[in-house]
């Protein structure tokens, strides 16, 4: 070998480790910072370390208990979406309103960072385990791609902190979306349970202070079981709608206790008190889609898909004024709609019983499937009925609304 291909020899293996340790980390902060444009503030900062420490007023709150996992929640807030392991609750009906999540699952799902390519394959799979290698990531190029995709992923722009509890129990606290607020990714360092809480809005962002108020008084009970038996008195169902129905005062028992209940049980019946809460506070939006979600798990039990039936009813009366007449010329019937709510309506559904020599014919009409009844609007719309049923035969006429969407 010459001195030439020893010289060149050199310079390749020479070139290998300055490639891999210092040109490589230097392109990847470039193009993080440069093409994708994430700010270097918030790309190459650690997570900060918080204490939680009361800071300010906190409101009168109710308690809500997940799987062991217990958070505080202001009074005034009303739940607006609810699954099986999570809730949502807002502190007004519009969407852009103050809202606070909650969850308590068995395990954390791990991120999606299939933009990533290969380099996904050496990130650990579980949550914590990626967040661990990711947040402090300053140098190493694969942990600064997956770092990078995930804060473009979740809108964040702005410090990341943590945090933690006890000795078994910590989180890492993120912007929401917008500096909205702030969501916690709680993590128990000794088993999979994974908690959520997020506090946020967009009108009037929530400041760290205020989610540490609340995430302050969360405890953790992991080892909590469901089924021991309670020294506290029985749950009346009749009491819980009694509350529902009385005033401020009363209904953030009929909500507490009520979503407690259906966490512990599973049970969709522990529903209706929450949604005759939404009823009393006018969140409509939300009450229609529990009525969705949860009425067609109701209809084995009459009593209780009477209540629910009667819950639609009496909103869609404050939504929505209609009058049918059958047509004097022509067969079908003239459905008059007004809207005398406070947001567009679309897709009213509509069951239509006839009266026809002593025989009832029913049939159902879709309303307003591609445009919209905007408030104060008054329109006319022509259903025809089913072949062989004749509007002008009829001796009565009947209807009843089954679903409406509000666009808020």
């Amino acid at each position: 070998m010459t001195n030439v291909q020893k010289g060149v020899l050199v310079s390749m293996l020479a070139f290998i480790p300055f490639y891999f340790i210092i040109l490589l980390p230097l392109l990847t902060r470039n193009h993080l910072t440069s093409k994708m444009n994430i700010p270097a503030s918030v790309m190459f900062s650690r997570p900060k370390e918080i204490f939680l420490v009361q800071s300010g007023i906190i409101p009168p709150t109710m308690k809500i208990q997940i799987s062991g996992r217990t958070a505080r929640v202001p009074r005034d807030f009303t739940p607006v979406e609810l699954a099986s392991q999570s809730v949502l609750f807002s502190k007004t009906q519009r969407p852009d309103s103050r809202s606070l999540g909650f969850g308590a699952f068995k395990n954390s799902k791990p991120i999606e960072m299939k933009e990533t390519g290969v380099i996904s394959w050496f990130v650990p799979a579980d949550l914590k385990g990626f967040f661990d290698y990711t947040l402090s990531a300053y140098w190493h190029p694969a942990r600064l791609m997956c770092k990078g995709y995930f804060l473009i992923s979740q809108g964040i722009n702005g410090q990341i902190y943590e945090t933690s509890w006890d000795a078994d129990t910590m989180a890492y606290v993120f912007p929401k979306a917008g500096n909205s607020g702030f969501i916690g990714r709680i993590f128990r360092k000794t088993g999979p349970e994974y908690t959520e809480f997020a506090y946020y809005d967009s009108i009037d962002r929530v400041q760290l202070t205020e989610w540490v108020d609340l995430a302050k008084m969360m405890t953790f009970d992991y080892d909590h079981d469901p089924s021991a038996s309670s020294t506290q008195k029985p749950v009346i169902f009749s009491d819980l709608l009694e509350r529902a129905a009385i005033n401020e005062t009363t209904q953030w028992q009929a909500v507490e206790t009520s979503l407690n209940q259906y966490f512990k049980t599973g049970s969709s019946s522990w529903i209706l008190p929450i949604v005759a809460v939404q009823e009393a506070r006018g969140f409509n939006h939300s009450l229609l889609e529990f009525y969705r979600k949860f009425y067609p798990l109701s209809k084995t039990d009459p009593a209780i898909a009477t209540l629910w039936n009667d819950v639609l009813d009496r909103t869609v009366r404050r939504l929505v004024k209609m009058e049918m007449d059958p047509h004097l010329n022509l067969n079908y019937l003239v459905v008059n709609c007004v809207n005398i709510g406070e947001f567009p309506l679309r897709k009213l559904r509509i069951k239509i019983n006839l009266v026809v020599k002593d025989k009832e014919e029913t049939f159902q009409s879709l309303l307003f499937p591609d445009n919209f009844l905007f408030p104060g609007v008054d329109k006319n719309i022509e259903v025809p009925p089913p072949d062989g049923i004749s509007v002008h035969a009829a001796t009565n006429i009947r209807w009843r609304v089954l679903d409406v969407e509000i666009e808020d």
